[in-house]
C-alpha cells in the first residue's frame, strides 16, 4: 500500500517540476493519464483514485483510451492543456501529492492553479483547485451526505484533510514516540495500534516494527517486555528516512501448481527490506519506484478491470446458460417418457379387442392380453387398464392411440431440440471462456456485438452509439499473430468471430487447423499451404491452441488438427461452431512463455 514516505520518494525520483501537460486522458473511470514533456524527456504520469490501488507515478504500461473522454477529463483538458508543473509538494506529511500549475485562463492572462492528488485508499480523490483556493471541478464529487465535515464541491475553498491525531514523520520526536507508545493499552495489537497513531507507517511497515520488537508481527503490546526495543525501533526508521537510507523493494510469493511449476508473483512492496516473512517471501531491490508499481499493479489491474467489465455480461451469458441447462433437463426427461410410448398402444389394443368387456363410466379394467401365452387351462392372462369413465370405450382406445402417436412424434422432434440444445450449450461455454481471456475494450465489444448477433443480448450490447444515437462503426480487430521458430505465420481466434473468420474465410484447403480436444478456444491456423509442415511448427501451434483454451491450467491439453479443408460450419451452429473430421491429436503442456516468445506483437517491440 502507497504510504508518506514511498510518495515523497517517488515525487524525489520523477522530478515533475518543469514539466509541461502536452496530452490528457481518462481511460477509467478513476485513473488519469497526462503525457509530460520536461527536462528529463517525455513521459507518462498515471494519477490513480482507485481505492484498492491510489497511486502517482511515470508507467510504460499501455491503456485503451474510451472512445468519448469523461467529462472530467474534457475539463482537465480545457483548463490544464500546455500548463507549466512549477512546483510539486507534499503538504502536511500526508499521502497528498499537489502539483502547482503555471497556465492561463480563459482570457488568455498567466494563471496558477493547483492539482491535488489525494491517494488514501477509498477516500482517494483528484482535485482542481484555482488561484483563490476555490475548487474548479474534482474527479468525486463529496457532499454533506457522504462526509458532513469536509464536502468537496466545486466553487468550496478546499481544505486539506487532517491527520486525525496522527503523528507524521517531522512529528515523531523521541518524546513524542515514547508518550505513544506508553500509553500503548497492553491488550492492542502493536501493528494496529502504529497504524492508528503514526500517519507515516504503512500497514506493512507496522507489522516489521512489530517484528523487529518481539520477533512476531502479530504480537500484542502484552507481549514486549520492554517497550523502549519498540521505540527504538520507530526511532531508527524515522532517523533512517530522514538520511535517505531507502530503496524500492518488493516481495515476492513462490508458489507450485498442481503441475509442479514454480509461479512467482509480486504480493507487497516497501521502502526498506522487509524480514517477517523470513523464507516465506523473497524481497527484492528493483531498479527504480516507478518500475516496482508498474510491475505489482499491471497484471493485478489489468484482470481486475476486465473482471469489471465483463461483469455483466458474464452474469447474462451464466443465466442463459443455466436456462438453457434447465430446459435441457425437462427435454431429457420428457425423451425418457416418450420411450415409454409402448404401454399406450398396448392399452388401445387391449381395449379395442375386447370391447365387449368394457362400458362407459367404467375407471378400470381387466382385459385379457390375447398375444401372451395362454395357461394350461387356456386362459389368458388378464391385464388392467385405465379408463375415462366419461369417454366411450371406443374413445378411451382412440385416447391411447393418439398419445403413442403424440410420443412417438415427440422423441424425433425432442432428439433434434436436444441436439441443438447442446450445440447451444457449447456455444455459451465457448463465449464464457473468450469472457476469461478478453484483456481489452474491443475483445469485450466484439464480444458484446456477437452475443446481440446471435439474440442473447439487448442491441445496445452491439456497437457503441455517438452522441447522435447512431451506431458507431469500431474498427475490426485482428486475429493473434504468431511466428513459428521456423517462419510460419500462426493465427489463432480471440472470440468466435475470429474463430469462424479464420476457420472459413482465411484459411486455405491445404493450412493446417488446430483446436483443444472438446474444450472451448481459439481456433488455430498454420498458413503452411502445401508446403511440408516441420515437427516443431506443429508443436508450437499446439502449444498456442492449449494456451487460448479453457484448458490453459489443467496441465497437459489434447489438441487436434487437421488440413483445413476437413474443417465445415455445424448446420444451424452459432458464430464460430464447425465440425472437423480425418484428424490427428497431440497432448502438449501449455507454456505462456513460449506463447510470448512466439508472438508478432512481442517481436515488433
Amino acid at each position: 500500500m502507497l504510504d508518506t514516505i514511498f510518495l515523497s520518494e517517488l515525487l524525489r525520483e520523477m522530478r515533475l517540476t518543469g514539466s509541461r501537460i502536452n496530452k490528457i486522458n481518462q481511460p477509467e473511470r478513476d485513473e488519469l493519464f497526462f503525457t509530460l514533456y520536461g527536462p528529463t524527456g517525455t513521459h507518462r504520469l498515471l494519477i490513480s483514485a482507485n481505492a484498492s490501488a491510489p497511486r502517482l507515478q511515470y508507467t510504460d504500461a499501455p491503456r485503451e483510451n474510451p472512445q468519448q473522454a469523461p467529462m472530467f477529463c474534457m475539463f482537465l483538458r480545457k483548463y490544464l492543456t500546455g500548463a507549466l508543473i512549477s512546483d510539486v509538494s507534499q503538504p502536511g506529511g500526508d499521502r497528498i501529492a499537489e502539483l502547482t500549475l503555471d497556465c492561463t485562463d480563459e482570457f488568455g492572462y498567466p494563471s496558477r492553479r493547483r492539482l491535488i492528488a489525494e491517494l488514501m485508499g477509498r477516500y482517494s480523490n483528484v482535485i482542481l483547485v484555482d488561484s483563490d483556493g476555490r475548487i474548479m471541478e474534482c474527479l468525486k464529487r463529496v457532499d454533506a451526505s457522504m462526509s458532513p465535515a469536509r464536502q468537496i464541491l466545486p466553487g468550496l475553498f478546499y481544505r486539506y484533510p487532517e491527520l486525525q491525531g496522527k503523528l507524521s514523520l517531522a512529528d515523531s520526536t523521541p518524546e513524542a514516540v515514547s508518550a505513544r507508545i506508553q500509553a500503548a493499552p497492553q491488550d492492542a495489537a502493536i501493528d494496529r495500534y502504529l497504524l492508528d497513531h503514526f500517519a507515516w507507517l504503512s500497514p506493512i511497515t507496522c507489522r516489521e516494527m512489530a517484528y523487529l520488537a518481539c520477533a512476531d508481527s502479530g504480537a500484542h503490546f502484552s507481549a514486549l517486555s520492554d517497550r523502549t526495543v519498540l521505540q527504538n525501533a520507530i526511532l531508527a526508521l524515522a532517523a533512517r528516512i530522514q538520511d535517505g537510507d531507502t530503496a524500492p523493494y518488493i516481495l515476492y510469493e513462490t508458489r507450485t501448481d498442481s503441475e509442479g511449476r514454480r509461479i512467482r508473483r509480486p504480493v507487497d512492496f516497501s521502502y526498506i527490506p522487509i524480514l517477517q516473512y523470513g523464507n516465506l517471501r523473497d524481497c527484492a531491490r528493483v531498479e527504480n519506484y516507478c518500475g516496482l508499481l508498474d510491475e505489482f499493479y499491471v497484471t493485478r489491474e489489468a484482470i481486475g478491470h476486465m473482471q469489471q467489465r465483463t461483469a455483466a455480461v458474464r452474469k447474462s451469458v451464466r443465466s442463459a446458460r443455466a436456462k438453457l441447462a434447465q430446459k435441457l433437463d425437462a427435454q431429457r426427461r420428457e425423451l425418457d417418457a416418450s420411450r415409454g410410448r409402448e404401454t399406450f398402444r398396448r392399452s388401445g389394443e387391449l381395449i379395442t379387442a375386447s370391447l365387449y368387456l368394457v362400458e362407459r363410466g367404467m375407471s378400470r379394467v381387466l382385459l385379457p392380453d390375447y398375444e401372451a401365452q395362454p395357461d394350461a387351462s387356456g386362459q389368458y392372462p388378464m391385464v388392467e387398464v385405465k379408463l375415462d369413465p366419461q369417454l366411450s370405450p371406443q374413445d378411451n382406445a382412440q385416447q391411447y392411440f393418439k398419445q403413442y402417436r403424440r410420443a412417438k412424434n415427440a422423441e424425433t422432434r425432442l432428439q433434434e431440440l436436444l441436439a441443438r440444445g447442446e450445440r447451444e450449450l457449447l456455444y455459451l461455454d465457448s463465449v464464457a471462456d473468450e469472457l476469461e481471456r478478453a484483456v481489452s475494450e474491443r475483445e469485450l465489444a466484439e464480444i458484446k456485438a456477437e452475443l446481440s448477433e446471435n439474440g442473447y443480448a439487448s442491441q445496445r450490447w452491439g456497437q457503441p452509439k455517438t452522441g447522435r444515437g447512431k451506431k458507431q462503426k469500431l474498427p475490426a480487430l485482428k486475429p493473434m499473430e504468431y511466428l513459428s521458430s521456423s517462419g510460419f505465420r500462426i493465427l489463432a481466434g480471440r472470440n468466435n468471430r475470429q474463430n469462424e473468420q479464420i476457420s472459413l474465410k482465411l484459411a486455405g484447403k491445404s493450412d493446417v487447423w488446430l483446436h483443444a480436444q472438446k474444450v472451448p478456444g481459439s481456433h488455430v491456423l498454420i498458413l503452411c499451404g502445401p508446403a511440408a509442415l516441420d515437427d516443431t511448427t506443429l508443436y508450437e501451434a499446439a502449444v498456442i491452441a492449449a494456451y487460448h483454451s479453457a484448458a490453459r491450467n489443467a496441465g497437459r491439453v489434447a489438441v487436434d488438427y487437421t488440413r483445413a479443408r476437413n474443417v465445415r460450419r455445424q448446420p444451424d451452429g452459432k458464430t464460430g461452431m464447425v465440425f472437423y473430421q480425418e484428424y490427428q491429436t497431440l497432448s502438449v503442456q501449455p507454456d505462456e512463455a513460449l506463447v510470448g516468445r512466439l508472438s508478432c506483437k512481442k517481436k515488433r517491440k
